[in-house]
């Protein structure tokens, strides 16, 4: 599941299945109620949207439906999938299942705004680890 805006803030999760009732649970207090949402035809998001009070814009691809009023559209997600799907293949050739949660906190570990470096990568382990840095004087 991802939901990502217009500024790449994404947020994103394992569901155990694609009921109203997970998506709820992934995205409440996560989505502002002013948004506009956009997403695939399915009575799961149509639910989530009665629940959590947001606009709801539902796009129905297998008919063709690729942009809503001209601005409304999922290609910030399917980007996101892409972008996600070529990085697992090109670099683990492949996911184990029972560890598929941990990919996409990973990737955004190394492609965000606070990308990982190797500086911050050390500092995590020795957080981690509770050592605390020696800083040269």
């Amino acid at each position: 599941m991802v939901a990502r805006d217009r500024d790449n803030q994404t947020v994103d999760g394992i569901l155990e299945n694609q009921s109203a009732d997970e998506l709820c649970r992934h995205l409440n207090g996560r989505i502002n109620i002013e948004a506009v949402v956009c997403a695939d035809a399915s009575l799961a998001h149509e639910k989530l949207a009665r629940t959590l009070g947001f606009t709801f814009k539902e796009l129905v691809s297998s008919s063709g439906i690729w942009v809503i009023e001209g601005v409304f559209h999922l290609q910030r997600v399917n980007a996101y999938h892409s972008h996600l799907k070529q990085w697992i293949t090109g670099i683990f050739h492949g996911v184990a299942t029972k560890y598929l949660s941990h990919y996409p906190g990973w990737r955004r570990a190394l492609t965000g705004i606070n990308a990982l470096t190797t500086d911050r990568l050390a500092n995590k382990i020795l957080e981690f680890i509770h050592v605390q840095l020696l800083k040269g004087t």
